[in-house]
Order: C-alpha cells, then sequence, then structure tokens
C-alpha cells in the first residue's frame, strides 16, 4: 500500500439547551476586533420586561467556530425581509457564553453558544421604508412611587380585563416630547391554567414639534435626565428597560437595554418618598427646569445617584453620601465663577451656605465639635481606617441619617423647592430616632 487512507470526520453540533418561543432566526454578521464572521446561524429572543436571559442563541458552522472558540464580545447585525417588510436587528458589545469543542463517544463535536448584548435594537419598517422624524413612542420603567398612575381593574367572567385610568400625569420635556404616564398591564396564563395580570409603569410620548432621527437620542437623554430627578423624590431608582419610537411612515424601532441594575428593594410607601405623591409634579417643572439649565450637570447627577444607590454597609452609604455632600459644594463653587481651585472645604460650605442659606440647626453639625464629633470627623475615621467600637457602630447608622437628611435639604435649596413642603422638613424628621442625636454624638471618641 502506497499510504494509509485518512478519514476526516465532520463536528457534530450539539445544542446547550432547548429553546422555547423564537423572535427570529437569522444569519447574523459578527464584527469582531479580529475581523468579521458571516452568516452565522443565530436564534434570536428578544428580551422580556426586566429579563437578563440572553437574546442570542448561536449555531457556527466547523469553520465559523475555529475563529469564534476565543472571541469574547462582539457587534450583531442582521437583516430579514419577508411579505414586503424590512427588520433589521443590531446589538453592541455581545458577551459569548462560550463556544466549545471535544470529542464524545468518538464522535468530534462543537456547542451552540449563548449571547448576551449590552442592547438590542430591532427596526420594522415597511415597503415605503423607514421615515425621517420620530412621531410617537414608549418608554418602559421600573416602578417610581411618586408618579400617580391610579387606575381601577374591572374583569369580567370571561376572563377579560377592563382598565380604567383615573390619573394620567402629563409632562413637557425642552425636546417636544409630551409624556403620558400610565400603567401597562400583561395578562399570561399560569401553570394551572390560572390567569395572572402583570403591570408595570410607561411614559407613551408624543412629539410636538418635528424630531428628527438624529436628534432623538438627545431627547432619550434628556427623559434620563428626568428619571433621574425623579428617583431623588422618591428615594428610589427609577430607570428605563426599553423604549419604541414610530416614524410618519409607520416604520417603528425597538430597544431593549440589557446592561441595567434593577432596584432589589421594594419601593418606599408613599410617607417614605422624599417629595408627596401630590406635588411631584408641582415639583417636577420647576426643578427640572432649573436642572437642566446647569452647563455641567456632573456635580448635582453624583450627589442625586448616590442618594437613589441600595447600599446596606452603613459605613459605605456614608462615605458614599458624604461624596455627594462635597459634590454638592463644589457645584456651588463652579457655577458661582470662583473657579476650579483647591478651596479648603470650610470656605466652600462657607460659600454654599451664603448662597442657598440651608437650615441645618436640628441636624448633626457638619463641622462644629462643640456637642462632640462632627459629621467630617467621622468621615475622617472611615476614610482612614480607623475602627469603631460596638457602641459607635450603633449609633454611626444616626450620623449617616443626618448626613442623607443634610445632602437631601443641599439638593431642594440648589432646585429652589421650599424644605417645608418636603419630607426632610424638621416637623416630619422628628419622629425618626435619628432626629434626636443629642446622645448619639457624645458616643464616639
Amino acid at each position: 500500500m502506497r499510504g494509509q487512507l485518512r478519514v476526516r470526520r465532520k463536528r457534530v453540533l450539539i445544542p446547550n439547551r432547548e429553546i422555547g418561543h423564537v423572535d427570529h432566526l437569522v444569519y447574523a454578521k459578527l464584527t469582531t476586533p479580529h475581523g468579521v464572521v458571516p452568516r452565522v446561524l443565530c436564534e434570536v429572543l428578544l428580551p422580556k420586561f426586566k429579563s437578563k436571559e440572553p437574546c442570542f442563541k448561536f449555531y457556527p458552522t466547523e469553520k465559523q467556530s475555529d475563529f469564534l472558540r476565543h472571541i469574547w464580545a462582539f457587534d450583531l447585525t442582521a437583516t430579514i425581509r419577508h411579505a414586503g417588510r424590512t427588520i433589521k436587528l443590531r446589538a453592541n458589545e455581545v458577551l459569548s457564553s462560550g463556544l466549545a469543542t471535544g470529542i464524545r463517544d468518538g464522535i468530534p463535536f462543537l456547542n451552540s453558544f449563548d449571547g448576551s448584548p449590552l442592547s438590542v435594537e430591532r427596526t420594522v419598517a415597511s415597503g415605503r421604508g423607514s421615515g425621517k422624524k420620530i412621531v410617537k413612542g414608549t418608554f418602559h420603567l421600573t416602578a417610581c412611587p411618586v408618579i400617580n398612575t391610579a387606575s381601577i381593574i374591572e374583569r369580567s367572567y370571561t376572563g377579560e380585563v377592563n382598565v380604567k385610568r383615573i390619573v394620567v400625569p402629563t409632562f413637557m420635556l425642552g425636546s417636544g416630547l409630551k409624556l403620558e404616564f400610565k400603567k401597562h398591564f400583561d395578562t399570561t396564563e399560569g401553570k394551572q391554567k390560572e390567569s395572572i395580570t402583570r403591570s408595570h409603569l410607561v411614559a407613551e410620548f408624543e412629539a410636538t414639534t418635528p424630531l428628527v432621527y438624529s436628534q432623538f437620542p438627545n431627547a432619550v437623554e434628556e427623559f434620563q435626565e428626568f428619571l433621574t430627578l425623579a428617583s431623588f423624590a422618591a428615594r428610589y431608582r427609577c430607570v428605563c428597560v426599553r423604549w419604541e419610537a414610530a416614524d410618519e411612515r409607520g416604520s417603528f424601532t425597538e430597544h431593549f437595554q440589557q446592561n441595567l441594575v434593577f432596584p432589589d428593594m421594594r419601593p418606599p410607601g408613599s410617607d417614605e418618598t422624599l417629595i408627596d405623591l401630590a406635588n411631584f409634579f408641582d415639583f417636577a417643572v420647576p426643578s427640572f427646569s432649573v436642572y437642566r439649565g446647569f452647563t455641567d450637570r456632573s456635580y448635582v447627577n453624583n450627589a442625586m445617584f448616590a442618594l437613589t444607590g441600595e447600599r446596606s454597609i452603613v459605613n459605605d452609604r456614608f462615605l458614599v453620601h458624604f461624596t455627594a455632600l462635597e459634590s454638592l459644594l463644589l457645584h456651588a463653587h463652579r457655577t458661582s465663577g470662583k473657579g476650579k481651585g483647591g478651596a479648603k472645604f470650610k470656605d466652600l460650605f462657607d460659600d454654599f451656605q451664603q448662597t442657598y442659606s440651608v437650615d441645618i440647626s436640628d441636624l448633626w453639625p457638619l463641622l462644629d465639635r462643640s456637642k462632640g464629633r462632627s459629621l467630617k470627623d467621622i468621615r475622617n475615621r472611615i476614610a482612614h481606617g480607623q475602627p469603631f467600637n460596638s457602641r459607635e457602630e450603633y449609633f454611626l447608622s444616626f450620623a449617616a441619617d443626618n448626613l442623607r437628611w443634610l445632602v437631601e435639604r443641599m439638593l431642594l435649596a440648589i432646585f429652589h423647592w421650599p424644605i417645608q413642603k418636603s419630607k426632610v422638613r424638621k416637623e416630619s424628621l422628628t419622629y425618626f430616632t435619628a432626629h434626636n442625636w443629642s446622645n448619639a454624638i457624645t458616643q464616639f471618641r
């Protein structure tokens, strides 16, 4: 024999798991830092509300798998033409679950793999193509306790659900989007054939002035800033999970945001928010105008982000809130035109008080040491790693609560909203144990 006959076995694709409902089956183009991989077979599962499940299931060929084996992130595009419509998919920073190859029972194999993107966008255009202007759409949101969407739900014996909206609050953005806040209801069937109704908050919008596609990202950013203000007023983060927008030709785009951290604690009750439910839009209209008037909003954003974050460790919460206070002092310093430079903390606070005159006489002193350790002294101990004894640990939460109230009062002063119309007025705080800090302040060395 001149040589030995070699038999090359083709690798077999083994799916990792079963797929239920699939929205699309497409050949997608994957763009990686090392090149482009065309026509990768892919199942698309558009994410459900607040879902963190992978959005894509990839079934590569042998040649494609050799290239993708060591690729952990890529962008995806795909186009589908069906029944006179064109559907375009785009996903950014798709994270791969990892592609595996090997031999099982003597048969070479490769596994399908999942893809979890940071964001997914689907555009559906009719035969006339996409338009140039945004007409209307919807923002889908997590809960926000200060936005009143009171409704009456009536269920018939046939299972139909009728929703009567009692209150539909509205808000106008500077971009020309008129917002209407409502609850959307979804009914699904449970394992025992029971009817399960869920709801979530939405902001339906309509463009009152022409809004071209290139300007829409700025409108979305403005709406995100409105949510930041609403989160501050609610003492609870509200985030936009996805949005839909339609143009003048009937084409529509859906955007799914997947790189979100959802609030994990329960929403505060009506008596726990900073601004009362009945007063929120009276607060939001002038405050948002003041907020948008700042050329640099980063310092104010830092403070509001710090207040709405979930932190269970009191030391961490204290440091983050103190950082928020410092951000507000720097904001006031820069907007006053006194420059960027290294003023002392006490001078910055004195300048802030000269401008806004926030009443802090009932709160734990920020700098005064005549009654015991100040909030700044406690901040320095935490920052420098000096330990607290058991009694100090217990009373540290008193100081942290007072620091939070101080920062909230400072933000309200910046927005020109009366503290007497909020939950940090002195009369409201007297019911909290931490507001009676006279004994607690003496427990710190």
